[in-house]
């Protein structure tokens, strides 16, 4: 019988094979192993995944912020995903205590993330998180620099 443990891991360089699994496996791209380990090397982004033998089944991705007009850092939580046959299991609250946890460490003030009013599963998850919806009135938009302005 396989083993059943799911490992919490903030990806450091060398895991960047379990950095490219993730990115195919979630987003269906193929980063190459200097992107990765590139990517895995900047102190500015955090990348945590849940492992279950050696196969990513769920991530958080975070960036670290830092305020131009005051002493503060704060981390903008991008992206968490857990495949949809490993849910329930307490994946996502998992991922997001790890984030928690070494965001505290390494001295931030927060995280901070946009998502809808729509994505109620998402926004329920928040609050028990002990999220904070700071405005009923906050909106989020993006702008495509492909496109011609």
């Amino acid at each position: 019988m396989e083993d059943q443990t799911i490992i919490i891991k903030l990806l450091k360089p060398e895991d960047h094979e379990i950095g490219i699994k993730a990115a195919g496996i979630f987003y269906n791209d193929n980063p190459d192993i200097d992107y990765m380990k590139s990517f895995l090397s900047n102190r500015h982004n955090y990348l945590i995944v849940a492992i279950l033998n050696n196969h990513p089944v769920g991530f958080v991705l975070g960036y670290q912020l830092d305020s131009w007009h005051q002493n503060n850092k704060e981390i903008l939580l991008y992206d968490i995903e857990v495949l949809n046959e490993y849910r329930k299991l307490g994946i996502w609250r998992k991922l997001m205590t790890e984030l928690k946890t070494i965001a505290k460490k390494d001295g931030f003030k927060e995280i901070w993330l946009p998502t809808e009013k729509s994505n109620i599963p998402a926004v329920e998850f928040y609050k028990k998180m002990w999220g904070i919806q700071k405005h009923d009135d906050d909106t989020l938009f993006s702008f495509n620099l492909e496109k011609e302005v």
